[in-house]
């Protein structure tokens, strides 16, 4: 067993990036290790209490912990070279490495840099899409009330998205006070669009940070429903993708909404 091969098979035969003697490489590793080992990190946190460093290196603790984690997976091993000689005792010249081929579509972990990487563009792409779904409901404030003769930097700039959202309906309400569908339509988009409004405010006004282990973000803020006071919540990537489809519909649903009552 050669520790950084093993390393690489159970990385889904990505190379890892950071060299172990640095504490990078050790997160990174212990990622690795953690997606078939959950109690990895315990493992290793009581393995440097119980031995002192000059006796053994924490980098020869790591390459431990993945010989057994390979180990592990006995059932499945591969080897350099694949058809190896054997030596005078009989012994196959070899190394051996841990085959995940039939695992990877199962077991898609990101390693530390491309879950930051993946990260960071799905919440720029919330960011955008939030943007673009408020400057459409300016459009919309500024169609629906041309009569009042308010330049659309008003609709845009000085409103809060919150008071975008109020006058719509006041708007609507106004123009449609007689038609029961058109409000009950109008009051639900409303609603849907508040709560994303409300999570919008924890997302972006929050403290970020990454947990590649889990394959979780984390961040702490005031303004999820039912938070008083700060408080963390995580996300996974998928997760934030929803939360995008959400203002993704809406903004969809404004427009159809715009349509039908001939609000363009």
């Amino acid at each position: 067993m050669h520790p950084e091969v093993a390393f690489w098979a159970l990385n889904y035969e990505r190379p890892l990036l950071e060299s172990k003697k640095k504490i990078a490489g050790e997160e990174e590793r212990l990622n690795v290790l953690s997606r078939f080992y959950p109690r990895a990190v315990e493992c290793f946190e009581a393995c440097k209490t119980r031995y002192p460093r000059k006796t053994v290196a924490k980098d020869d603790i790591l390459d431990a912990m993945v010989g057994a984690v390979t180990a592990m997976k006995a059932s499945s091993l591969a080897s350099f070279p694949p058809n190896p000689s054997h030596d005078e005792a009989g012994l196959p010249m070899e190394i051996v490495y841990a085959d995940l081929a039939a695992e990877r579509p199962e077991l898609p972990g990101m390693c530390a840099e491309e879950f930051e990487a993946k990260a960071a563009e799905v919440l720029g792409r919330y960011i955008f899409a939030f943007s673009g779904f408020e400057f459409n409901l300016a459009l919309t404030l500024r169609s629906a009330d041309l009569s009042s003769q308010i330049p659309f930097e008003m609709w845009e700039d000085t409103l809060t998205f919150k008071q975008k959202l109020d006058k719509f309906i006041d708007l609507l309400n106004d123009r449609f006070s007689s038609d029961a569908e058109c409000k009950t339509e109008i009051l639900a988009w409303h609603q849907a669009a508040d709560a994303v409004r409300i999570k919008r405010n924890g997302i972006i006004h929050g403290r970020w940070g990454l947990d590649p282990r889990r394959q979780q973000i984390m961040t702490v803020a005031k303004g999820y429903p039912g938070a008083d006071e700060y408080s963390v919540k995580t996300f996974t990537i998928a997760a934030l993708e929803r939360e995008l489809d959400d203002i993704s519909r809406l903004d969809r649903e404004l427009w159809r909404i715009r349509k039908r009552w001939n609000l363009v």
